[in-house]
């Protein structure tokens, strides 16, 4: 099925071995969606704009990563429920929301998860909230795909003892 449903989320299922460690599968790919959607340790993406988003998932796609993409933050959160995302891509700027304040829920939900903040335009506003948040990166648009792969590498590296499974 192509596009998003009506809860603001594009299931996109990638393959993956099951025999592999859950963090393996995630990094190359083999954990994004379940059958219903729902995210399993894959990179989780949260962008208004359907062109950034298609892009972000086509390229993390091509390169091995499991993917879960959402226009809007509610069915995220519902998805979050018992599930550890590898890492969280997040819209600073949105309508109706602020990714910040998603970053402080995230982080409330997860405390351990890389967060990658992306924007059009940042201030010193959003500079120290990334920076409060312990944020892996804050991306300015237009952003080098080779500097979103090692912020990605970056956060799930530093996050490797507070994973809920091995990583050996």
């Amino acid at each position: 099925m192509t596009g998003i449903d009506d809860t603001g989320r594009k299931a996109s299922p990638a393959p993956g071995g099951s025999d592999m460690p859950d963090w393996r599968r995630a990094m190359e790919g083999g954990l994004g969606n379940d059958a219903d959607g729902g995210i399993q340790n894959g990179v989780i993406i949260l962008d208004d704009d359907p062109g950034m988003r298609s892009s972000l998932c086509f390229f993390l796609r091509a390169h091995g990563y499991g993917v879960t993409d959402y226009a809007h933050p509610a069915p995220l959160f519902g998805d979050l429920a018992g599930t550890v995302p590898v890492c969280a891509i997040i819209d600073i700027h949105m309508p109706g929301t602020d990714g910040l304040l998603i970053g402080r829920r995230l982080q409330d939900m997860h405390p351990d998860l890389p967060m990658i903040f992306i924007t059009g335009r940042a201030d010193q506003r959003i500079r120290d909230g990334v920076s409060d948040l312990g944020a892996v990166a804050l991306l300015e648009k237009p952003f080098s795909g080779a500097s979103l792969i090692e912020a990605i590498r970056e956060g799930v590296e530093a996050a490797q003892g507070a994973l809920p499974f091995s990583i050996n």
